[in-house]
């Protein structure tokens, strides 16, 4: 089982996409960043195969800066950002083991929570969905900082694979199949 983390990681991200999208909470990008040393390069395409279409799997070029380092993050890290793109949470071991709730409650915080006042970004009829998520969530992940992290072009090169104004939900996953 430990060969093969980072597919159980991503079969999982699978699951909790369609968990939240069961629950209404619609447009919400999901990405994961493989690896970028060699022998991940050459099992991407298993990784990719773990994941549906709805969940982008971006490959690093050997050439560019490394994302993982970029962003501050390390193997099996979650960053969940908001609809204007800022960085919500960046949930690292153990928060952002998917058999937790930590990873799903971070995104119901960044799908729901307007922290700059009436968001233009969101759905009319979000209201509705989110009265449902209660005030434990908060409760949960109070005691989590998010790590600020500085914009990147490596950070745009992802969001050019996105739709605008949507949750986006980066996961660092490497192939160890």
């Amino acid at each position: 089982m430990l060969n093969t983390r980072g597919s159980v990681t991503a079969s999982r991200l699978e699951d909790l996409r369609v968990k939240l999208e069961n629950k209404g909470l619609f447009n919400i990008s999901y990405v994961v960043v493989n690896h970028q040393g060699t022998y991940s390069q050459k099992k991407f395409h298993l990784l990719k195969e773990r994941v549906s279409e709805y969940i982008t799997v971006y490959q690093q070029d050997e050439q560019q800066d490394d994302v993982w380092t970029t962003l501050n993050g390390n193997k099996d890290d979650f960053l969940i950002y908001d609809r204007c793109g800022r960085l919500v949470y960046h949930l690292g071991l153990p928060y952002s083991f998917l058999s937790f709730q930590y990873v799903e409650e971070s995104i119901k915080i960044a799908y729901c929570e307007n922290k700059c006042g009436n968001c233009s970004y969101t759905e009319p009829d979000i209201d509705v969905i989110c009265e449902n998520i209660t005030k434990k969530t908060d409760e949960k992940l109070s005691e989590i900082e998010p790590k600020p992290t500085g914009t990147t072009e490596i950070l745009h090169v992802i969001y050019s694979k996105l739709l605008p104004f949507e949750v986006q939900v980066l996961a660092f996953i490497e192939t160890l199949l």
